[in-house]
């Protein structure tokens, strides 16, 4: 699906930016709700998060010091699929406002935990492959992650920081629960290592044709 900017918009000069590094979404989600999903989550077991190589089509991933955290993956069903509908709701949205990607879609969200007595963490990375894909016919464009719980109340360190322009100069983004944000999945990140607690978050990779 091409978005052409439909709607009226009060800041157009947000629209005739060149880029805009990073977007942000605020209560998307009731506390009520950020609870119900955490309860989902719980339901289903967590496997160690692994690392895809590039040119590697069998699957497995690789297991490296790249990363440290535990996830399971959610495709939309009849307990989840209002989630799926909200996020949805959340990406039209934001990319219409300040991206215009060219997206399809995704088929599910992954849910991660980084523990402070593993030092969990997920050093500097971009989500998009660059060169030969190994799954998807379609390549990741925006990224979005959010938190379910709280920075400093139930979890110490895993700050997210993003590189703008400079390796010596990346930006801490302040997360809090339930706060989305929404970024070019080209863009290098990192999760510091937790050190203390359980970092809590959803993660989507958007995909689309190539960029031209």
């Amino acid at each position: 699906m091409s978005y052409n900017y439909k709607g009226i918009s009060n800041q157009i000069r947000l629209r005739s930016k060149v880029f805009v590094p990073y977007v942000n979404w605020v209560n998307a989600f009731t506390e009520e709700e950020l609870t119900l999903i955490e309860n989902l989550m719980d339901e289903t077991p967590l496997d160690t998060a692994m690392i895809t190589k590039l040119g590697d089509d069998s699957g497995t991933g690789l297991v490296n010091d790249l990363r440290t955290s535990k996830v399971s993956f959610h495709n939309p069903n009849e307990k989840n699929n209002w989630i799926f509908e909200r996020f949805n709701m959340v990406i039209d949205n934001l990319n219409t406002k300040f991206y215009n990607f060219d997206i399809n879609g995704y088929d599910g969200f992954q849910y991660a935990e980084y523990h402070g007595d593993e030092l969990g963490k997920y050093e500097w990375h971009t989500d998009m492959y660059i060169g030969e894909m190994p799954y998807d016919e379609e390549h990741r464009k925006l990224s979005l992650v959010m938190l379910l719980n709280e920075p400093d109340a139930d979890f110490e360190g895993g700050d997210f920081e993003l590189i703008q322009s400079s390796l010596n100069s990346p930006e801490k983004i302040n997360l809090s629960r339930g706060k989305i944000i929404v970024f070019p999945s080209f863009l290098f990140h990192r999760v510091t290592p937790v050190l203390k607690g359980i970092r809590k978050s959803i993660v989507i990779w958007t995909l689309g044709p190539k960029f031209r």
